[in-house]
């Protein structure tokens, strides 16, 4: 682990691995570094992956008062910065703080992201009722209920649970909770849970004004799954139509958690494939 310390003081931790140009990873929701060990593995011959620990997780330091977009973005940042790198690649909420650092960063200059978590008049979820209900079982302290409101709300994570009667999800939760290891240094998702309302915020955010991206004139690609949700799938669309230089692709058989480790269910080999192909061109 590296780290670096934040405008605001806070230290903000990011792993290392590999050699070559540098890439900031930046991950998405109820997620830190540690879920992108694969993907770091299957870039480290030909890039030096930078995976942050994005506020509140693994090595990072609080969210802190003021938290919000530019916070973020300033992080991002500072590990340029500190790494000269020039490429950033983001996911979900972390898609939108790579997009945001596209256009604010003079060190970034080219820009991936997997299924930005941004909202589409007439398409998205976030921001619907289950967010009100997602924090009412925070308080609670319901950690599965608040899991499978936020799961199915954002139709995200097992197909399965998305389809279970709601009660009957949230007590394999809880069982699921009740044993839950992490594989090697992951989180685990209860740990996580709190972290889940700063997601929702960057995403009200970076769906403010979209037409702002209409100045990102770096190199982008957008990248998402045949699998995910079609809210998800509209933002891109959108983001396609808005930005300058970018092209899209949607993997084969692949949803919105196909980036994350193998043991995650994830299909890092895929994502690695599009960027490595992107980046060196």
């Amino acid at each position: 682990m590296d780290t670096i310390t934040a405008p605001d003081g806070t230290t903000i931790g990011f792993r290392t691995l590999g050699t070559g140009p540098g890439l900031i990873v930046v991950h998405g929701a109820l997620e830190s570094a540690a879920s992108y060990a694969d993907l770091a593995a299957a870039l480290s011959d030909s890039f030096t992956v930078h995976v942050l620990d994005r506020r509140g997780r693994g090595s990072s330091g609080p969210h802190g008062d003021g938290y919000g977009l530019d916070t973020e973005v300033a992080d991002v940042a500072g590990v340029a910065r500190a790494t000269g790198a020039g490429q950033i690649f983001g996911v979900s909420s972390g898609a939108v703080i790579a997009l945001q650092a596209g256009l604010e960063v003079a060190e970034i200059t080219r820009v991936a992201g997997y299924e930005p978590a941004l909202s589409i008049p007439g398409e998205d979820p976030i921001g619907d009722t289950f967010i009100p209900a997602y924090e009412d079982a925070l308080r609670r302290g319901e950690p599965a209920e608040a899991m499978v409101t936020a799961l199915k709300g954002l139709q995200v994570g097992p197909a399965f649970l998305r389809i279970l009667p709601r009660r009957i999800a949230v007590a394999l939760i809880r069982k699921f909770i009740a044993g839950e290891q992490s594989a090697g240094d992951e989180p685990d998702f209860t740990s996580l849970l709190p972290t889940l309302r700063y997601d929702f915020q960057l995403s009200a955010e970076g769906s403010a004004d979209l037409e702002r991206f209409k100045a990102l004139d770096h190199p982008v690609l957008l990248l998402g799954g045949s699998r995910s949700p079609h809210y998800l799938k509209a933002a891109l669309t959108a983001l396609h139509r808005l930005l300058p230089d970018s092209r899209r692709s949607e993997l084969r058989g692949a949803n919105h958690n196909t980036a994350n480790n193998r043991s995650q269910g994830g299909r890092p080999e895929l994502v690695a494939a599009e960027l490595r192909d992107f980046l060196t061109q």
